[in-house]
């Protein structure tokens, strides 16, 4: 009933960024959307195929958020670790729309759309339980990626971040 022949296209789909811009139409199919799926209270961390391909990411390597800082590109790494951390802190977001780099080998850097979902444990509402998500390729950044790099992090943020984390540049911090 909900299945559709291989051979039909899918629908049609677009994103739009928070600030109401619009990433242009594409036949998203199902090997180009990666999902994750990370469940604190377990441990358990699940990326899809599909993400392991767009990250660059063999199908047998545990999925790691050590690996995945490796994949952001350097110059990303500070704004992405900033984000990837808000399921910790109070006042996390429910959802969280994020556009960052994956490094390539071979064709330099590859523009990523994330669309991240916290669910929030029933007795404790700042309590994040479990994150899911999917993440697209897209030519181009939708917004201004750079407001968060002018973004000047408390010093207790800044000295928890791994020292893969300080990317290449670090203008912002004067």
């Amino acid at each position: 009933m909900f299945q559709r022949a291989a051979h039909e296209p899918g629908p049609r789909l677009g994103v739009t960024t928070q600030l109401g811009k619009q990433i242009a139409p594409k036949r998203w199919s199902a090997e180009d959307v990666g999902l994750f799926d990370v469940n604190f209270d377990t441990g358990e961390q699940y990326w899809s195929y599909e993400l392991r391909h767009i990250l660059g990411v063999p199908r047998d390597v545990p999925a790691e958020f050590q690996l995945l800082l490796q994949c952001v590109h350097p110059e990303d790494r500070r704004c992405f670790y900033e984000i990837a951390m808000q399921p910790f802190r109070p006042n996390c977001p429910a959802h969280k729309t994020s556009e960052f780099r994956i490094v390539r080998d071979k064709d330099g850097a590859q523009w990523v759309h994330v669309e991240r979902i916290s669910i929030f444990r029933p007795s404790a509402p700042c309590d994040v339980v479990r994150i899911v998500g999917f993440v697209v390729e897209i030519p181009e950044p939708t917004r201004h990626q750079r407001t968060c790099k002018l973004l000047i992090l408390p010093p207790e943020v800044s000295d928890d971040l791994p020292p893969s984390a300080h990317g290449a540049s670090e203008r912002a911090e004067k």
